[in-house]
């Protein structure tokens, strides 16, 4: 969880928009642009985690504590945390699985 958000934040830092940030962590963790589809359910995520977390800042909080490193203060943590989400959807999915 603490690659998602060191990730979630160079990505929210380095770009303005949630399509600019996507594209940037999903080339970053497998090397190609998304598919259509799969930005897509990317782009959902992100929307429906931002809203929880808008909802519940405590659970953001909590989510963005993980790991040895803190966060970084000058984000907003609902924003940070959908992030996080965001980016941990990308490291589980197939596109970055490798075959042994």
């Amino acid at each position: 969880m603490e690659a998602a958000r060191a990730l979630a934040e160079l990505v929210l830092k380095a770009k303005s928009t949630d399509e600019e940030r996507i594209q940037l962590a999903f080339v970053r963790l497998t090397g190609r642009r998304p598919e259509p589809r799969e930005f897509g359910v990317l782009q959902r995520t992100l929307e429906e985690q931002r809203i929880e977390f808008r909802k519940d800042v405590i659970a953001a909080s909590k989510l963005i504590a993980v790991g040895g490193s803190k966060a970084d203060p000058d984000l907003r943590p609902s924003e940070l945390a959908a992030m996080t989400v965001c980016v941990q959807t990308i490291l589980n999915s197939d596109a970055t699985a490798w075959k042994r």
